[in-house]
């Protein structure tokens, strides 16, 4: 009723003549002209059906209708810059909601780390949501509008669709015991692992390097035993330490692995492990935006 009748376009007009109980002093303090204020309240009386101001030659002084509109204007003023405000900050992507996939690799880097430090300082009245989740389950629940954005694995041909950003890429390295035989070796090649027990990344999580690597051992009649499929590099160098068998671990786990635990090179697979985050391009969320703005300046540095 509010808006259909016009009646907040002349609001802060009535509050500064009921103030200041004279048009003449509104209007200087409002910047327009006496006429202009007299027509506004004219319009507002006119639009509402009620006298608003009892005229006299000493000033203008509430009518009972109008002291109860006073009694109320300064809150309907207060909600309307509220609300105003709120929009403004939803558009400038400082407010609502984003929810994001993540795996453990893509928050461990200190670009990400950074980015969603830095995003919540800039976006405080934004909540944030970080949910553990595969990168295949990453992937679906983008696409199904589930979750805003992902930090997961580089999947296959199913994030054509999305749009996407690399976090992060690194090469593999393989983790053995060091008591293993092939720790004497300060370089390997995919032949050495003939007759190895093999610890190999859950398809789900890894799937490029799955295949990529099955692939390498099926052409090369590289023959292993798999021993255990794992979705975490943490449960990989474990199993390592605990003898169930080598496997491939990014470069960057180097820095965090258990005593009994080393890392070699293995010259002849030459495959990059890629970290990306992924969003539908179609999204029209400014707190999304704004979140990968500051992902991709964060993650440049």
């Amino acid at each position: 009723m509010i808006y259909r009748h016009g009646m907040l376009r002349h609001l802060h007009v009535f509050m500064a003549v009921a103030e200041d109980r004279q048009f003449r002093r509104a209007a200087a303090r409002l910047n327009i002209a006496e006429s202009a204020v007299s027509r506004r309240i004219r319009n507002l009386e006119l639009e509402l059906g009620i006298e608003l101001f009892e005229r006299r030659r000493d000033g203008a002084f509430l009518t009972p209708a109008g002291q109860n509109l006073h009694q109320i204007g300064k809150t309907i003023l207060n909600l309307s810059e509220r609300a105003a405000e709120h929009a403004r900050n939803s558009a400038a992507g400082i407010i609502g909601t984003l929810h994001l996939g993540y795996i453990e690799l893509a928050v461990r880097q200190p670009g990400i780390a950074a980015a969603i430090r830095r995003f919540r300082t800039e976006a405080p009245q934004v909540e944030v949501n970080l949910v553990p989740m595969l990168s295949t389950e990453q992937v679906q629940q983008l696409k199904s509008g589930v979750i805003d954005a992902g930090m997961m694995h580089r999947t296959a041909d199913d994030m054509k669709s999305l749009a996407t950003h690399t976090l992060m890429e690194q090469g593999l390295l393989l983790a053995l015991p060091k008591r293993h035989r092939l720790a004497k070796l300060m370089k390997l090649r995919l032949r050495d692992l003939q007759g190895e027990d093999l610890i190999v990344p859950s398809r789900a999580q890894w799937p490029l390097q799955y295949d990529a690597l099955m692939t390498e051992l099926h052409a090369r009649a590289i023959r292993t035993r798999i021993s255990a499929e794992i979705s975490t590099s943490e449960t990989l160098v474990s199993l390592v330490s605990g003898g169930m068998g080598v496997g491939l671990v990014g470069e960057s786990r180097r820095h965090h692995l258990p005593r009994d635990v080393t890392l070699r090179p293995l010259v002849d697979f030459n495959f990059l492990l890629h970290v990306d985050l992924a969003w539908r391009e179609s999204q029209d969320s400014p707190a999304l935006r704004r979140f990968v703005e500051i992902v991709k300046e964060e993650t440049a540095k």
